[in-house]
């Protein structure tokens, strides 16, 4: 009892500060818009590094492609307002737990400055559609 005690108080913890955190620096980057991005003001974007400072409780996000070939082309980096589960973005790094759009797409959100520089994936990969599997 008092293990679980401190496990689900550990938990609380990092969820906390997570969301209590100031003001987040992140890389930044928007291959669709070149207007106001995202609802960010101009003030707060440094396009001459490609950072973006977010407000506080915000996180940094990415969005990348992965092309057929293998290749990886960034399509979005940025401040991340909305969370689900609290726990999404607390990790200090941008870690891919699931795919997106047939798993093309690779989306991730963290906790410190600049995490969404780069990504890791940590998941079982989807089966490729165009393989068929022979009837068992």
């Amino acid at each position: 009892l008092c293990l679980l005690f401190f496990g689900i108080h550990a938990a609380w913890v990092n969820v906390v500060a997570c969301a209590q955190s100031g003001e987040r620096l992140c890389a930044f980057r928007d291959s669709y818009s070149r207007s106001e991005p995202q609802g960010i003001s101009e003030e707060r974007i440094n396009r001459d590094n490609g950072t973006v400072l977010c407000e506080k409780g915000s996180q940094c996000y990415g969005l990348w492609e992965k092309m057929q070939d293998g290749g990886i082309r960034m399509m979005k980096q940025g401040c991340w307002a909305h969370v689900g589960d609290k726990e999404d973005c607390c990790s200090p790094e941008c870690v891919v737990i699931n795919h997106r759009q047939n798993g093309t797409f690779r989306f991730c959100c963290c906790s410190t400055d600049m995490c969404n520089v780069n990504f890791t994936e940590n998941f079982v990969p989807l089966p490729d559609p165009t393989e068929t599997v022979p009837p068992s």
